[in-house]
C-alpha cells in the first residue's frame, strides 16, 4: 500500500494566504460601498440644507418688500376715504389771503378807460344817467362789445375742459330792469302778503330796480349748465370759479361777502373787470365794491 504524502506546508500557506487576502478584499468592498453610501446621504443632507438657507434668504427679502406694498396700500385707502369725507375745496374770490402791498405801488391801477369796467352797481350804487353800453352780441345775448373775445375763450376752454356753459343773462336796459322788479314787488304783496314797503324791501334783494342792477352795464353775465342740478355743486362753476380771473371775469356775488355788496351769494353771475384788476382782486381777497373803494381811492 502506497503512503499518503502530506501536502507541502508551503501550499497550507499560501491557501490560507490567498483566503486572507479574499476576505480582506470583500471587507474592503463592502466598506467602500458604505463609504460611498455615506457619502451620498452627507452630499444629500448638504444640497438640501443650502435650499432651506436659500429659501430662508427669500423669505426674508420678501418680507420688508410685502410689508411695504401693504404699507403702501393702506396709506392709499386711508387717503381715499381721507378725500370722500374732506372734498377739495375750490377756491372762490374769498379764500385768498391778501398780500402787503404798498399804495405807491398800486396808485396807476385805475385808468380813466377802467372806472367803466370797476364801477359797482347796486342798490347803494345806481348808475349815472348818462352811462352807455357799446352793445354786442354773443350766442344770441345782449351784452357789452368788450366782453366778447374774453369771453368767448373762457366758455371754448371751458368746453375743451369738458364743462359746458351757456350765459342765460346779458344786458337788461332800464325798462326792462324796472318791470322786472315791479313783478316781483307785486308777486310778494299778493302771495306773501307783504305790504308794499316790504314787499320793496325784499324785492330789492333779488331783483333791483332800474338804473341798480348789474345787468345793465352789459359787463355783467349769468352762467347755466347741462349738468343740472345745483349749479354752485356742478364741476363748470368750479372751473369757473378756478380759472375766471384769467379771462378778466370775477364772481360777482361772493359767498361770505354778503354785506359787503348787499346781495345775496350768486354762483351764476360773473363781472367782467380785466384780467389785470381780476387777478388782483383775488389775491386782495376784495369784492367789487371793496376793489373799487381801494384802487379809486388811491387814483
Amino acid at each position: 500500500m502506497a503512503l499518503l504524502k502530506k501536502p507541502p506546508k508551503h501550499r497550507k500557506f499560501r491557501v490560507g494566504a490567498w483566503e486572507k487576502e479574499k476576505n480582506a478584499a470583500n471587507l474592503y468592498i463592502s466598506m467602500k460601498g458604505i463609504s460611498k453610501k455615506e457619502k451620498a446621504i452627507r452630499s444629500d443632507r448638504s444640497v438640501r440644507k443650502q435650499d432651506r438657507v436659500k429659501g430662508l434668504k427669500g423669505m426674508m427679502t420678501m418680507i420688508p418688500i410685502l410689508m411695504v406694498v401693504i404699507l403702501a396700500g393702506g396709506i392709499w385707502i386711508a387717503y381715499q376715504e381721507f378725500v370722500k369725507l374732506n372734498p377739495p375745496v375750490y377756491p372762490t374770490a374769498s379764500d385768498y389771503e391778501p398780500p402787503v402791498s404798498s399804495m405807491e405801488e398800486d396808485s396807476t391801477l385805475v385808468r380813466e378807460k377802467d372806472r367803466h369796467l370797476l364801477r359797482p352797481v347796486g342798490l347803494n350804487n345806481p348808475l349815472p344817467d348818462d352811462y352807455i353800453v357799446n352793445l354786442s352780441q354773443y350766442d344770441g345775448v345782449s351784452c357789452d362789445a368788450t366782453i366778447v373775445p374774453s369771453l368767448t375763450r373762457m366758455v371754448q376752454d371751458a368746453q375743451a375742459a369738458g364743462y359746458t356753459l351757456h350765459v342765460t343773462q346779458g344786458y337788461i336796459d332800464a325798462a326792462q330792469q324796472q318791470q322786472l322788479y315791479d313783478t316781483e314787488v307785486n308777486r310778494l304783496m299778493t302771495e306773501k302778503g307783504y305790504t308794499k314797503v316790504k314787499a320793496e324791501n325784499e324785492a330789492e334783494k333779488v331783483v333791483p330796480p332800474a338804473g341798480r342792477n348789474e345787468y345793465q352795464t352789459g359787463l355783467n353775465i349769468s352762467f347755466s349748465t347741462e349738468e343740472g342740478g345745483d349749479f354752485a355743486s356742478s364741476g363748470a362753476y368750479k372751473w369757473l370759479a378756478d380759472h375766471c380771473v384769467e379771462y378778466g371775469f370775477v364772481l360777482r356775488y361772493p359767498e361770505a361777502m354778503e354785506e359787503k355788496t348787499n346781495h345775496d351769494f350768486d354762483p351764476t353771475q360773473f363781472r367782467y373787470v380785466g384780467e389785470e384788476h381780476a387777478k388782483k382782486m383775488r389775491t386782495l381777497n376784495m369784492c367789487l365794491e371793496e376793489y373799487y373803494s381801494y384802487v379809486v381811492g388811491q387814483d
